[in-house]
């Protein structure tokens, strides 16, 4: 949802502001730094209560998702993609460097503030994340290589020091940059939208529109760009947008295909036993409790406590919440894991087929082990 928003505001901002951008590229640049180091930094320090969890993820979070960024070099890449002679086309060309300089710069936000963490655990600590992740990180570090020099390149003073079949070269290292960030995306995306996220199956379906459709529109006017008078034509032009579609619908049906977890069984053998038992347990005692239960549990590996409150209701579970004590660096992997989780327990009525939060699985395992140290005293 957040990527669509951002393409709105994108598309207003080339309309109202592409001239003034052109005139003024300089004060834009300013801007945008400034605004991503704001937004970097009351993402670093709005975090715990429930007003603040909703600014971050949809206010603070269109810059630090990289929702804006992403947005801003959807409208470069459609610039080379339209047909030729249109108004939209001639008013994105017009200011191409110049947006995908500024683009660089706002996507530098969501860089440092998942790079903090993500970049911290593939070098010191790559096996707590999932394969997917792993691989995101990866590619999110070949990412940044091409986004500096892209950016660097697209200065026009750096660009009148280089010859320009070499500048032609190099700009279309942004074709492996466009690819990269889709599958960079997707790896991100897909297994949360696995799990049942309902957002992120958004963005993998409005993605994978937006990017198949710009491969395909990209491919079909280089076909016919280098192959004009060919009787085939047609034909393969046909064939490179099935290509793209299919690509884009299998994506989707893999995003849509069930309720997985990708990080495999989050919790030990011991305690998930102990869990499902004692929470499918509702007989006895546990249908007649009524009241307000709090139980801790610390993380492993990274040690913060988290405390989860729950609320009965005539041994219905009515209500869950979770804090914790993390500090900067751990509660980007508590922020994650707690609303879908506390959610889960909720609309489960236990931790039983809760599935762990992709890439937060140490946040998701301390979560519902707080929370059946919390059931394990409303059933005494």
């Amino acid at each position: 949802m957040l990527f669509i928003i951002s393409l709105v505001i994108v598309a207003a901002f080339v309309y109202f502001c592409g001239e003034a951008l052109k005139k003024h590229p300089y004060g834009f640049y300013i801007g945008a730094a400034v605004l991503s180091a704001a937004a970097f930094t009351a993402d670093v320090m709005c975090h715990g209560s429930t007003a603040s969890a909703f600014a971050k993820q949809n206010i603070i979070g269109i810059m630090t998702k990289g929702s804006l960024g992403n947005a801003m070099f959807v409208a470069v890449m459609y610039a080379g993609a339209l047909p030729d002679r249109t108004g939209v086309k001639k008013r994105l060309m017009r200011i191409r460097g110049e947006l995908s300089i500024t683009a660089a710069v706002i996507v530098l936000c969501h860089n440092i503030t998942y790079g903090r963490t993500y970049f911290r655990l593939l070098f010191t600590d790559s096996t707590a994340m999932p394969l997917t992740q792993r691989i995101a990180a990866v590619i999110s570090l070949l990412l940044i290589v091409l986004l500096i020099v892209l950016t660097v390149t697209s200065f026009p003073s750096v660009r009148k020091k280089m010859n320009s079949r070499s500048w032609k070269k190099l700009q279309r290292s942004a074709y492996v940059f466009y690819a990269l960030t889709y599958v960079h995306i997707m790896l991100i995306s897909v297994p949360y939208a696995r799990s049942g996220l309902i957002a992120s199956r958004i963005n993998v379906v409005v993605y994978s529109i937006v990017f198949m459709v710009y491969a395909a529109m990209r491919l079909t006017k280089c076909i016919y760009r280098h192959r004009s008078s060919a009787p085939d034509a047609h034909r393969m032009a046909a064939a490179v947008r099935t290509v793209c579609a299919l690509i884009g619908i299998s994506v989707c049906v893999v995003a849509f295909a069930g309720n997985n977890d990708d990080t495999g069984d989050i919790m030990s053998g011991v305690i998930q036993g102990r869990q499902d038992s004692a929470v499918a347990d509702t007989g006895a005692g546990a249908q007649k409790n009524t009241g307000t239960y709090t139980g801790t549990a610390v993380c492993d590996v990274y040690g913060y406590t988290v405390t989860v409150t729950m609320t009965m209701e005539n041994g219905k579970i009515t209500e869950v919440t979770a804090v914790s004590d993390a500090d900067r660096q751990n509660a980007e992997y508590f922020d994650m894991a707690n609303i879908p989780v506390t959610q889960g327990i909720i609309e489960k009525q236990g931790t039983k087929g809760v599935d762990a939060v992709s890439g937060a699985t140490l946040s998701s395992k301390a979560i519902k082990t707080a929370f059946y140290n919390a059931y394990k005293s409303a059933t005494r």
